[in-house]
């Protein structure tokens, strides 16, 4: 029973080799579901600690920059960089929680 009928293809003859497809396709789907799990249990593990860390680490910065530019009136602080650290902090954390969601099971 010939399955292709193309010029310059050799016929395919039985369905094994059609079989042994589908199932490296099934296993490399299965791997990849459990790494995708195992990898979204550490971040699910790691989320109190994650949350807490950047958003204090933000909040902390972001109070750092205005105290030190409207209340101290600090000449040499690096308020750009203050800044832009308590956005990337902030960034980051939205960041992982899509991760999370893009690996939520």
């Amino acid at each position: 029973m010939e399955y292709s009928t193309s010029p310059g293809r050799a016929p395919l003859r039985g369905s094994w080799l059609r079989s042994l497809v589908a199932a490296a396709i099934t296993l490399l789907l299965i791997a990849a579901h459990a790494a995708r799990l195992g990898v979204f249990a550490v971040l699910a593990a790691l989320e109190p600690i994650i949350r807490i860390l950047l958003s204090l680490l933000a909040m902390g910065g972001l109070a750092a920059c205005v105290l030190y530019r409207f209340v101290v009136h600090a000449p040499h602080f690096p308020f750009g960089l203050m800044l832009m650290l308590s956005a990337g902090f902030s960034v980051l954390l939205v960041l992982y929680y899509l991760a999370m969601r893009a690996l939520s099971p």
